[in-house]
């Protein structure tokens, strides 16, 4: 019985089973009713004759079995062969541009496609055209050739498939998985073709690690995952010593960062009582920080386009996870409150001129500051240490006896930096920015002060330190941080979004 043809995308539909009406595609997800599949397959097949009579002699359409060889093979080269040729570019330019974009996502992302691969169905219904070539291609050479143009264009719909699913918002991942997994079997007979072969392969692998953990097997999730990594450096590797494999190189490893994302994310599912319940919160999670991202995009010129962003952000949710399973997993400050926040610790070095005339000295000095890893969801983010100086006499300044420009209460503060678990009913916001994107906030506030202070504090290299959590009391619209005293941040009008967030 020939394989029936999906109305939707015109990738093969699964034998149905008998008496079955229908028939869902395991490539698009349509379900197909099977006698309107029949209806399309009858429909192509009229297509495919009428193609085939615009390109081939009549006479060889009718009797190509009596045609002899040397006559079919000159068919072929003089007429068949020039056609196929630009389509074959056509298709080549198209997958040599799709193997080059990043293509492992989490479900709960809002990924942007702009690249335009066509619509699926085309492209198989192309696929269907070129096999009804193949009684022509009675010469090895012609053979290969025509191969090679139909597993190409095999590829190009297998990926207009994979990037339809998700400029429609359908991220099943089983359905990307499938995918991958026909892509991977069309490279099969290229020769070279390791490095494509190895990263197919793998983000088969790691779409069915994503299936896997979205019904809660952590432990199918977790060996998938890691496969995944393996083979996508071992595609990497191959890639970088192959020229026609290079462009794919940037996009591996991204590919590579998204995977150890998700391997933490399995990682900390795997240590909660109850991983659906866990997964649920990620998602709402996800929500407010896809959100986030877009607002660093738009309002702070950010690009937070890499979804490779995710995998610091995923080992901290990851700590997180574990703190609340009992395991001392992340580093926090003071005791727990009814919200925990988390904070970039950055080092920061400054210079500063004290004294006039003969008393004018420079001094060095070493302090910290914490940025609220909420950005953007924050009203004042940073820790503001150059609002308050030391106290000393009043003509410290001129006699060159400043000690310092900051207190130094954040960095003495540091020092109780502890290693801890936290109850499992405590609500703890995991960081929404990457020590990337907060270091760019630490260099907008350095810059803020050297202009307040005229040039008179000048700065060294600054250090991110790590995050750290500490407890938060809520009031109103706001939060309170004792241990922070009068260097308070704020979150007003931000709250609700943050307990979405929140593990």
């Amino acid at each position: 019985m020939e394989a029936l043809k999906c109305v939707n995308c015109g990738a093969p539909l699964p034998e149905p089973k008998e008496g079955e009406e229908y028939v869902k595609c395991e490539f698009c997800g349509y379900v197909n009713r099977i006698s309107e599949s029949a209806d399309y397959m009858e429909k192509l097949k009229m297509e495919v004759m009428g193609w085939l009579q615009s390109i081939v002699p009549a006479q060889v359409i009718s009797s190509s079995s009596a045609v002899d060889a040397v006559s079919r093979h000159n068919i072929f080269v003089t007429t068949v062969k020039p056609n196929l040729l630009s389509q074959h570019l056509e298709a080549s330019s198209k997958v040599a541009g799709l193997i080059s974009m990043p293509m492992l996502f989490l479900p709960f992302w809002d990924v942007s496609i702009s690249v335009d691969a066509g619509h699926p169905k085309e492209a198989f219904e192309g696929i269907a055209k070129l096999e009804s070539l193949k009684p022509l291609a009675v010469v090895d050479e012609d053979a290969r050739f025509l191969n090679k143009v139909i597993a190409t264009q095999y590829t190009y719909a297998y990926f207009s498939n994979f990037v339809d699913l998700l400029k429609n918002g359908k991220k099943d991942p089983k359905l990307l998985a499938n995918n991958f997994k026909k892509i991977r079997e069309a490279f099969e007979n290229v020769e070279n073709a390791e490095a494509p072969k190895l990263r197919f392969e793998a983000l088969y692998r790691a779409y069915m690690s994503i299936d896997a953990m979205m019904s809660g097997d952590m432990g199918g999730a977790m060996e998938g995952i890691r496969t995944a990594i393996e083979m996508l450096e071992r595609s990497k590797a191959e890639a970088a010593k192959n020229p026609e494999y290079i462009p794919m190189v940037p996009a591996i490893e991204k590919e590579i960062r998204i995977a150890r994302a998700i391997e933490s994310l399995v990682d900390g599912l795997s240590a909660v009582p109850d991983p659906m319940e866990g997964l649920m919160k990620v998602q709402r999670f996800f929500e407010v920080s896809e959100n986030a991202r877009k607002v660093l995009s738009t309002q702070y010129h950010i690009d937070a386009s890499d979804f490779g962003r995710y995998r610091g952000i995923m080992e901290e949710v990851r700590n997180v996870m574990r703190a609340k399973a009992g395991e001392p997993a992340i580093n926090v400050i003071g005791g727990p409150r009814e919200l925990m926040l988390p904070f970039w610790r950055v080092q920061l070095t400054y210079t500063f001129t004290t004294g006039s005339l003969f008393w004018k000295k420079g001094k060095a000095i070493t302090d910290e500051l914490l940025i609220l890893a909420t950005v953007p969801y924050a009203s004042r983010a940073i820790t503001d240490i150059f609002k308050m100086k030391p106290k000393g006499g009043m003509f410290d300044g001129f006699l060159g006896k400043e000690a310092s420009m900051t207190t130094g209460y954040l960095r003495d503060l540091m020092g109780a930096v502890r290693r801890s678990s936290v109850s499992s009913g405590t609500k703890i916001v995991p960081p929404l920015i990457t020590s990337e994107e907060a270091k760019l906030f630490s260099d907008w506030y350095i810059g803020s002060v050297a202009r307040a202070t005229s040039g008179k504090v000048k700065f060294g290299v600054s250090r991110l330190m790590g995050i750290v959590y500490l407890g938060a009391e809520v009031r109103g619209d706001d939060v309170f941080i004792p241990e922070l005293k009068e260097f308070q941040v704020s979150v007003r009008g931000h709250l609700r979004n943050l307990m979405k967030a929140a593990l």
